[in-house]
């Protein structure tokens, strides 16, 4: 269920830059939702980080 709403935060952004038309619109939303995820998991590493260290 999760993965769609990253799928769809995706497309939105890759439909900025190119059109919904091209044949490796699918291909760029991927790219870009394993970024979204990548980004995702660095902040919540960084925000679980205890503050002593």
């Amino acid at each position: 269920m999760w993965i769609r709403l990253v799928m769809v935060l995706a497309g939105g952004i890759v439909a900025l830059f190119m059109s919904r038309d091209s044949p490796n619109f699918e291909v760029a939303a991927g790219m870009i939702s394993l970024l979204v995820l990548v980004v995702a998991l660095i902040i919540l590493a960084f925000a679980r980080r205890s503050p002593d260290r």
